[in-house]
């Protein structure tokens, strides 16, 4: 049964995480599975990246993804039928629907649509297709809040589990910490968890890290420094910048790309921070895989299947203040286990 993946190039899961999600299902059905990319050049590096090679691109007229179900149509005419439609974001659902409207399709959320998406979403999947829409997400706090927006959705758990490819050696804690220029003896890191760099505000990080900053101290009693972690393109990364050289000289933000695959960097890391409703992504679950302390708030909680995890920190509330103890404690916490 071949199967058409689609994903556009506006959509917050045009990220690497979700490009190797998309890989890892191809590989799955085997061969002969093309992924249709609606977008810029870019868009076709950042599935390269991932490993995903069967692959073709088509430039939305004047950038819209909406003016794109004429150029699919004639870019169909040219295939095989296709049995499926899995699309990877809501535009590429759209733009699929007006073609493919007597194929099953499926919509793979790893992200919370805001309202006003949940309302073309909503009103997409009561359209009078000959198949339902199958609308399929990784967490049950993500499914149930589709379901209580009048969206028919359920869990897929495999979603959760992303492989690495192409196999690589990731770097080692003290590689990390020298790109970082973050000694153990005087820094403390801190990543900030993202999927894409839009979604989570870089403010929230740097006021959090301020606060808890303000009383952290070393083996030796001396303040330690604390270096924040993000992407270059991160949402207000640069008044982040300049609000923590402005309230601390101890304090730093560190730009690094490989935070949108946070495998690649948390050895390196002593904590990470998952911000707001935005953080439940597959960065939130690799940092829990693999150990690394978070802290986050009820907003972003993820399934945990029972009990939470003791390196899983919520907070009451989102105020700063809140978050602030948590990461205290954390990093406290690490400095002793790592003296262990």
């Amino acid at each position: 049964m071949p199967t058409l993946h689609l994903i556009d190039d506006h959509s917050t899961q045009a990220c690497p995480n979700v490009m190797a999600a998309i890989r890892d299902r191809m590989t799955a059905e085997g061969g002969g599975h093309p992924l249709l990319l609606l977008g810029a050049p870019g868009l076709e590096r950042l599935a390269r990246r991932a490993g995903i090679d069967n692959t073709d691109r088509i430039a939305p007229p004047f950038g819209s993804v909406r003016l794109t179900p004429n150029p699919i149509r004639r870019w169909v005419k040219a295939r095989p039928r296709f049995d499926r439609i899995h699309c990877w974001s809501l535009n590429a659902l759209q733009s699929a629907g007006f073609v493919f409207t007597n194929t099953p399709t499926q919509l793979s959320l790893f992200h919370r649509p805001d309202p006003a998406q949940l309302i073309r979403l909503r009103k997409f999947c009561k359209s009078p297709w000959a198949h339902p829409i199958r609308v399929v997400t990784h967490t049950t706090s993500l499914r149930d809040e589709l379901i209580s927006a009048g969206i028919t959705a359920e869990i897929d758990p495999t979603m959760q589990h992303v492989t690495d490819a192409p196999p690589q050696k990731r770097p080692s804690r003290p590689d990390l910490r020298n790109m970082w220029h973050a000694p153990e003896s005087s820094d403390r890191v801190v990543a900030l968890l993202s999927d894409h760099p839009s979604q989570v505000n870089a403010m929230d990080a740097a006021a959090t890290v301020c606060l808890a900053g303000a009383s952290l101290s070393g083996d030796q009693g001396q303040p330690l420094n604390i270096k924040l972690l993000m992407h270059p393109d991160q949402r207000n990364r640069q008044r982040a910048q300049y609000f923590l050289t402005d309230q601390s000289d101890r304090h730093r933000v560190v730009q690094d790309v490989r935070t949108l695959n946070p495998r690649e960097i948390l050895a390196g890391c002593d904590a990470a921070l998952a911000l707001g409703p935005n953080a439940v992504g597959l960065s939130l679950h690799q940092a829990l895989n693999m150990g690394t302390p978070v802290i986050t708030d009820e907003s972003a909680i993820v399934d945990t299947h029972g009990s939470p995890p003791p390196h899983l920190h919520i907070a009451r509330s989102s105020a700063h203040k809140d978050l602030a103890h948590l990461l205290h404690q954390a990093l406290t916490e690490s400095r002793v286990l790592r003296a262990v």
